[in-house]
């Protein structure tokens, strides 16, 4: 790998870039898919081109095992659109935005990339998702008060109402039933409104959170490409960036062969899961139950993802998911809760640190008897 221990100017990075081939990178510099060498004919006009690019005047030069009929969906054909979308989002406003904080936080901070890397992670899921995260807890707090406590009592009054109803005007149990639904949708409707807590406002977290992670690493991706084009600046980084050292990673666009930051990553992510079933302590099923499941399948497949990529991608990767971890423990607390205006509920625990371990040790107990 190449190290430098001086300035690089122009002509320098110029010839270190040119020395490294980036045209046919895919997402993952440690596992990069290169297009076979025979699916490029020699063009007077255009030099190397793909075989399905090269016009009819250039096929007597192509042998007839190619001329054959294409199958309609072959491996080339899902490289090239695989490489399609991750152009389409590598090239698009909101990663250029993220990309161009990962660079300011680099610049005014004078950090190297690791630590810029970390940095950055902690910053973003500070400034744009702890502020949406409080308002989902805010959100779903208050339509669980709804539930448990205004409702109810809506409610009773609509059954008594109903009772009086349904003698005065000699309705039959449907023409009851009817009018208790009816009216009672139209209460909880008005009841939300008056709240201001529809449960999907809480959503919208899911909206900033996922388009956020993905934007990053995306800006990361494009550090290591230098995109959106290459400048003396992208090149300055991707040098920088590829003689730089992070604590044990000696190389920060290789693997991390120790299985370090794959690891971390999976369990923080895993623990984050196992953490939201504790404090709830509440049995799964169903529909509960197997998006659970699947959020715990995505978890462990991002291992091996992470196990491929560039080590300063898993970097933040791992980064994130931390950060993940520490904002679920501060939210379940109660002073923090009650700091931000997030009301309290039947199901709040006044001590949720002792209520997961105790409910942890409960269920290790459970497995251990065989109940």
């Amino acid at each position: 790998m190449f190290r430098c221990s001086f300035p690089l100017n122009s002509s320098v990075l110029s010839a270190f870039v040119k020395s490294t081939a980036f045209s046919k990178s895919s997402f993952s510099h440690c596992s990069s898919v290169h297009l076979p060498s025979s699916l490029f004919r020699p063009s007077a006009q255009h030099g190397d081109v793909p075989f399905s690019s090269v016009s009819l005047k250039h096929q007597q030069f192509v042998p007839a095992i190619f001329t054959s009929q294409k199958r309609p969906l072959s491996r080339d054909s899902i490289v090239e659109f695989q490489t399609s979308i991750f152009n389409t989002i590598s090239y698009s406003t909101p990663v250029h935005y993220a990309q161009e904080v990962l660079v300011s936080v680099h610049n005014i901070t004078g950090l190297e990339w690791g630590p810029t890397i970390v940095l950055s992670a902690f910053l973003l899921r500070l400034v744009l998702t702890l502020p949406m995260t409080v308002y989902q807890h805010y959100i779903l707090a208050k339509f669980e008060n709804l539930l448990t406590k205004k409702f109810p009592e809506i409610l009773e009054e609509l059954k008594k109402e109903t009772a009086t109803a349904t003698r005065m005007f000699k309705w039959d149990n449907d023409r009851a039933n009817y009018n208790y639904a009816k009216s009672a949708k139209t209460q909880f409707k008005k009841l939300i409104q008056e709240e201001n807590c529809h449960p999907m406002k809480a959503s919208l977290l899911i909206w900033i959170q996922m388009p956020l992670w993905i934007c990053s690493s995306f800006a990361v991706r494009n550090l290591l490409l230098m995109r959106p084009e290459k400048t003396l600046e992208t090149m300055q980084i991707y040098a920088d960036i590829s003689t730089e050292r992070f604590l044990w990673l000696d190389d920060l666009l290789a693997c991390d062969h120790s299985f370090v930051l794959p690891a971390t990553m999976g369990l923080f992510n895993l623990a984050i899961i196992e953490m939201q079933i504790l404090y709830r302590d509440e049995k799964l099923t169903g529909t509960k139950r197997y998006t659970t499941n699947v959020f715990r399948a995505i978890a462990l497949l991002l291992i091996p993802i992470a196990a491929n990529v560039p080590s300063i991608l898993s970097l933040y990767w791992a980064t994130s998911a931390f950060y993940g971890f520490t904002q679920n423990l501060v939210l379940w607390s109660p002073k923090f809760r009650k700091f931000c205006g997030i009301p309290f509920t039947n199901k709040t625990k006044l001590l949720p640190y002792r209520h997961m371990i105790d409910t942890f040790i409960k269920r290790y107990q459970k497995l251990e008897s065989g109940k």
